[in-house]
């Protein structure tokens, strides 16, 4: 069962969206020792990573989680230094997306290390003027004389990390900037009713600003109207305006400011009337009225002024005789025959009955409003239908060909996962494994990582060319350790997991086969076996012959080695070939010795090897028939470099997909 592979991998590095025109920050003497061991910031935590190594930029944005921000909310983060005591560190966030940190507010904090991996805590709030959506956080390390570092200059030495950030409008609302009468005679304001709700603005003294939304409340319904008054007092040429947060995000837009008006005479009285927009998001919400004397043109948060200024609470319900919008969601949308599929209504418009067709399923029809465990029993691409109904009416929302049913496959015969890596640092690396005896193309395939419980994949490795019967395919983190990459096939960012994330091999863009769960966060790991997905070596057990989409039972076909076991990486052992027995192999050679090593320094020497089995894997066996060491025979008569191995007898053996198998007796000796 030695890997044998004809194929050719093509890796597709998928650009980070919109940030083509970032600059690329240089270092003229890259050396290792100034560097980032380590950034944690929210829900991200990269440590331990050492020196990049090339030209000390790194590019996490698509190979990380987004690192998950809220305006107007405070942060800790912590950095790591590198080997140098004394180098200077700065953080960039480009919070208007604009493809660069230039902005005065996008230097978000920076600091200097005094020790060899020192790590450092820093704070910084989320700008109130952020865009929202995903956008590019940037932090260098430079060794530098000027005080501030760049985040595009040139330095000696350093390193750079760039990650995704997800930015989400703020929950937290600005507090009015108003300063009382401040001096002025008289009184300001009389009183307002807007609805239910009824204030005497009446403000002795200090705070000037109140905030009444746990006390004051209305209703509304979308669509629909609330009337207000509001009676001035003694000071003429006062203003008042109200906003309205339809959206819900924390701040008062422009299209939200829905009434102003400024009193000409002594108690002047305003009647007006506020329209519900349809887009009003429902729920509660607030309302912000601020009163300033010569207050034209203020906003509702920072512009001062002498006024006073009161929130109160808006109870938004759905509008009164609309009919309900139909949609609803599946997990999962791709499943195994005889897998199972829940669904959930996610309908607008507060319906009250619902008729759902499972077109494929048993059972074919759910009155219920979530219905679980619908189970598909045939291959194909099946519907779904909701019908949503309430006194206004109903909606009805079809999507063809919504669930995908695939067959698993009979035994031997279609690829599937056979190794999986989590160790140390970027030591990560899949394995997958052709358990046919004939070749497959690889052009139909991919592996997909899906990470923290996400629903879409944030990375896709697609392959290309064949893989040869009975042989394994290995892909790796371009960072991990050199011991992994001297048996790796291919690098990808789809191998920069934790033991939380999911990852599916796909053909034909259907997954067939997983380790973890799509959709779901474990936590820090699934549970396999006597180890886990975080920090082990799983390997396939030798009589899984396919493929599986379920979870559940697939956890159950792993062997588990402790976290930088490597020995069985590029070699799966699988019943699909028949098996291989070497134990017995020993005496059939103990008098042929063709290789031999000497202790001092691990030297193993090789003579005439049939030249079709160049370039092939050789697996050194020791009597009880476990694999001490594998490399790749390089030359018909050669040598290499290993790790010493105790004295004894030992076997090595070579297969490739010819006639030919190479077996000889290795004797290892300390004297020789």
């Amino acid at each position: 069962m030695v890997r044998i592979i004809s194929l050719l991998l093509l890796f597709f590095a998928y650009q980070f969206s919109g940030n083509a025109q970032y600059c690329i920050p240089t270092y003229t003497n890259p050396d290792g020792d100034d560097f980032i061991d380590g950034f944690e910031l929210s829900n991200l935590t990269n440590n331990n990573t050492g020196y990049c190594g090339g030209d000390g930029n790194i590019d996490y944005t698509q190979s990380l989680p987004a690192i998950e921000l809220t305006i107007g909310q405070q942060y800790d983060f912590n950095y790591t230094g590198g080997i140098y005591d004394s180098d200077k560190y700065r953080v960039w966030i480009d919070y208007n997306h604009d493809n660069d940190f230039d902005d005065a507010n996008e230097a978000i904090a920076n600091g200097t290390t005094s020790l060899s991996y020192q790590t450092i805590l820093l704070q910084f709030i989320v700008s109130p003027g952020a865009q929202t959506g995903l956008t590019r956080l940037r932090i260098r390390c430079a060794y530098a004389l000027v005080p501030l570092i760049d985040p595009c200059a040139n330095y000696n030495y350093g390193e750079t990390e760039d990650y995704a950030v997800n930015i989400s409008p703020s929950t937290v609302y600005c507090t009015p900037d108003d300063q009382g009468l401040n001096g002025t005679v008289g009184l300001l304001a009389s009183g307002l009713s807007f609805g239910s709700i009824s204030s005497s603005f009446y403000f002795p003294s200090e705070p000037y600003y109140h905030n009444y939304t746990s006390t004051l409340s209305t209703s509304g319904t979308v669509g629909g109207s609330i009337d207000g008054q509001f009676e001035f007092g003694s000071i003429v040429g006062a203003t008042l305006m109200m906003w309205i947060d339809w959206n819900q995000d924390a701040a008062f837009s422009l299209s939200e400011f829905v009434h102003s008006v400024t009193n000409n005479s002594l108690f002047e009285m305003d009647n007006f009337t506020v329209d519900v927009p349809n887009s009003a998001l429902t729920g509660s919400t607030r309302i912000r009225v601020r009163i300033q004397v010569n207050g034209v043109g203020m906003d509702p948060c920072f512009s001062s002024g002498n006024g006073f200024a009161e929130d109160y609470t808006l109870n938004i319900s759905g509008s009164v005789g609309t009919a309900p919008t139909a949609a609803f969601s599946a997990n999962p949308l791709t499943v195994a025959v005889g897998g199972s599929v829940d669904f959930t209504d996610l309908s607008a418009g507060d319906p009250t009955s619902w008729t759902w067709n499972f077109t494929g399923a048993s059972p074919s029809s759910s009155g219920v409003q979530n219905p679980a465990g619908i189970i598909y029993n045939t291959p194909g691409c099946y519907a779904v239908s909701l019908s949503c109904s309430n006194d206004d009416g109903s909606d009805v929302l079809s999507e063809p060909c919504y669930i995908n049913v695939v067959e698993q496959g009979e035994g031997c015969s279609e690829l599937f996962f056979s190794e999986y890596i989590e160790g140390a640092g970027n030591d990560k690396a899949i394995e997958i494994y052709n358990p046919n005896s004939s070749a497959i193309d690889l052009s139909a395939y991919s592996i997909e990582l899906y990470p923290n419980g996400a629903v879409t994949p944030n990375t896709t490795f697609d392959f290309t060319g064949s893989l040869a019967a009975h042989a394994a395919l290995v892909i790796a983190s371009s960072t991990a350790s050199a011991n992994i990459l001297s048996l790796a096939d291919e690098t990808s960012g789809v191998c920069n997991f934790n033991g939380n994330d999911a990852l599916t091999l796909s053909k034909n863009g259907i997954a067939i086969d997983a380790i973890g769960e799509v959709g779901s966060n474990p936590g820090s790991f699934w549970s396999v076996g006597t180890g886990s997905t975080s920090d082990h070596t799983l390997v396939r057990k030798p009589n899984v012959s396919a493929p599986s989409l379920n979870w559940t039972e697939g956890q159950n076909e792993w062997l588990s080695f402790s976290s930088g076991t490597i020995s069985n990486l590029g070699i799966h052992d699988s019943d699909c070939d028949g098996g291989t027995s070497v134990t017995n192999e020993l005496k059939t050679f103990e008098d042929d010795p063709i290789v031999w090593m000497s202790n001092y320094g691990g030297q193993l020497n090789w003579k005439n090897v049939s030249q079709d089995l160049i370039g092939e894997y050789a697996r050194i066996f020791d009597s009880k028939g476990v694999i001490v060491d594998q490399f790749r025979m390089n030359a018909d008569s050669s040598s290499i470099s290993m790790q010493p191995l105790a004295d004894g007898i030992y076997l090595l053996m070579v297969a490739g997909s010819g006639p030919n198998v190479f077996v000889k007796k290795l004797v290892v000796c300390s004297g020789y």
